[in-house]
Protein backbone atom coordinates (compact mmCIF):
# COMPACT_ATOMS: atom_id res chain seq x y z
CA UNK A 1 0.00 0.00 0.00
CA UNK A 2 1.48 3.10 -0.93
CA UNK A 3 1.89 5.82 1.53
CA UNK A 4 -1.17 8.40 -0.62
CA UNK A 5 -3.63 5.04 -0.02
CA UNK A 6 -2.76 4.54 3.42
CA UNK A 7 -3.11 8.42 4.34
CA UNK A 8 -6.84 8.06 2.58
CA UNK A 9 -7.39 5.12 5.21
CA UNK A 10 -6.42 7.00 8.25
CA UNK A 11 -8.52 9.99 7.10
CA UNK A 12 -11.50 7.77 6.75
CA UNK A 13 -11.22 6.33 10.17
CA UNK A 14 -10.85 9.93 11.50
CA UNK A 15 -13.79 11.28 9.83
CA UNK A 16 -15.84 8.68 10.72
CA UNK A 17 -14.98 9.03 14.45
CA UNK A 18 -12.77 5.94 14.61
CA UNK A 19 -9.21 7.82 15.84
CA UNK A 20 -7.31 10.69 16.01
CA UNK A 21 -3.83 11.37 13.76
CA UNK A 22 -0.75 13.92 15.03
CA UNK A 23 0.26 15.60 11.61
CA UNK A 24 2.54 18.52 10.44
CA UNK A 25 0.88 21.99 10.50
CA UNK A 26 1.64 21.64 6.81
CA UNK A 27 -1.14 19.35 5.71
CA UNK A 28 -3.80 21.45 6.72
CA UNK A 29 -4.58 22.55 2.92
CA UNK A 30 -4.84 18.96 2.13
CA UNK A 31 -7.64 17.66 5.36
CA UNK A 32 -10.42 15.99 3.91
CA UNK A 33 -13.98 17.43 4.61
CA UNK A 34 -14.98 16.71 8.12
CA UNK A 35 -11.97 16.65 9.67
CA UNK A 36 -10.31 19.43 11.70
CA UNK A 37 -6.82 20.50 12.57
CA UNK A 38 -6.16 21.30 15.88
CA UNK A 39 -3.02 22.69 17.19
CA UNK A 40 -1.46 20.52 20.17
CA UNK A 41 0.83 22.41 23.16
CA UNK A 42 4.13 21.54 23.75
CA UNK A 43 4.55 19.30 26.13
CA UNK A 44 6.28 20.41 29.24
CA UNK A 45 9.02 18.03 29.82
CA UNK A 46 11.25 17.03 32.85
CA UNK A 47 14.91 15.86 32.21
CA UNK A 48 16.20 14.92 36.01
CA UNK A 49 19.61 14.74 36.20
CA UNK A 50 21.96 12.88 38.84
CA UNK A 51 25.41 13.19 39.55
CA UNK A 52 28.03 10.63 41.06
CA UNK A 53 31.32 11.55 41.87
CA UNK A 54 34.64 10.23 43.36
CA UNK A 55 35.08 12.19 46.58
CA UNK A 56 38.70 12.41 45.57
CA UNK A 57 38.19 14.89 42.51
CA UNK A 58 35.97 17.20 44.60
CA UNK A 59 37.55 20.61 43.14
CA UNK A 60 37.03 19.67 39.86
CA UNK A 61 33.49 18.10 40.57
CA UNK A 62 32.16 21.44 41.91
CA UNK A 63 33.53 23.74 38.64
CA UNK A 64 31.63 20.88 36.54
CA UNK A 65 28.41 21.59 39.01
CA UNK A 66 28.96 25.21 39.13
CA UNK A 67 28.89 25.30 35.07
CA UNK A 68 26.15 22.55 35.23
CA UNK A 69 24.12 24.90 37.68
CA UNK A 70 24.77 28.49 35.81
CA UNK A 71 23.69 27.27 32.49
CA UNK A 72 20.96 25.69 33.43
CA UNK A 73 19.92 29.06 34.93
CA UNK A 74 20.85 31.14 31.35
CA UNK A 75 19.00 28.66 29.58
CA UNK A 76 15.95 29.13 32.02
CA UNK A 77 15.87 25.24 32.62
CA UNK A 78 15.60 26.03 36.72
Amino acid sequence: MDERAAGNTVWGYIARGRGVGLINASLAEQLPRGITLLDVNAPQTTLTVDAVWNQNHLPIVARTLDAAAALASARDWL
